[in-house]
């Protein structure tokens, strides 16, 4: 199992806190997905049951689906924005999550995917393609940092920051000379003329938290960012006062 997760600062009075364009920027996601892999065709939106969690396809071509599922979005959205949508499959190894929270608070707003891959095992493909991934949750969503690890099972080299794992994004223009730990380095480019950075620990396969070779080169592309004084920590993931 394996999360890509972005953590972003959206304005306060940001169009995500309209259900329909939120749900709009989760569909331009589910579309790459479904691309990628056919297990990522069709997203439901989750219930409190699975017959619950059965009846709504909310990308589908049925318009009274869609309009059911974006009436039950509103109603969550009138107290807590949240949006959570899952695959439909829910046998070993097929299973996949959508989730988008929006805050305008003081903390980050987060959109997870969590895929229940088997060990080794990605559907979406090699580095190249998880990376695309993220670099499509970067564009959308301009986050603060995006990371792809198993937070619950993943040992952090610093228990008060964010971890690398497979691979980290961040706002900012970075090279190989800057952290030559990175096994790759992608550029991203961001609408606007920004440039964010992911530095990939592990491509030569997918990766693996119980291999130590693997976790090795994640924990120093982590402490060289830590000495570049570019690894958030929790705390600076918090919305700025200003804001």
């Amino acid at each position: 199992m394996f999360d890509i997760e972005a953590l972003f600062h959206p304005p306060k009075n940001t169009h995500l806190l309209e259900p329909a364009q939120a749900l709009k920027s989760l569909e331009g996601v589910a579309s790459f997905l479904a691309a990628q892999h056919p297990d990522f065709k069709d997203w439901l939106l989750q219930g409190e049951s699975l017959e619950e969690a059965s009846r709504f396809s909310v990308f589908s071509s049925d318009m009274n689906g869609r309009d059911a599922a974006l009436a039950l979005i509103r109603q969550q959205f009138k107290s807590t924005p949240v949006i959570g949508l899952w695959n439909g499959m829910d046998e070993s190894g097929k299973g996949a999550t959508m989730t988008l929270s929006v805050s305008t608070g003081p903390y980050a707003s987060e959109m997870k995917l969590h895929f229940g891959e088997h060990r080794k095992a990605c559907r979406l493909g090699d580095h190249k393609q998880v990376a695309a991934t993220l670099s499509l949750l970067a564009q959308t969503y301009k986050p603060v940092c995006a990371y792809v690890y198993e937070p619950t099972t993943y040992k952090l080299v610093y228990d008060d920051r964010v971890g690398v794992g497979w691979m980290i994004y961040l706002p900012r223009k970075l090279t190989s000379k800057d952290v030559p730990e990175a096994r790759a380095v992608i550029r991203v480019k961001l609408d606007g003329g920004g440039e964010g950075t992911i530095l990939v620990s592990v491509t030569d396969a997918v990766f693996d938290e119980k291999n130590r070779e693997h976790t090795d080169i994640a924990h120093a592309i982590e402490t060289r960012l830590v000495d570049l004084a570019l690894l958030p920590t929790f705390v600076q993931l918090l919305r700025p006062a200003e804001d």
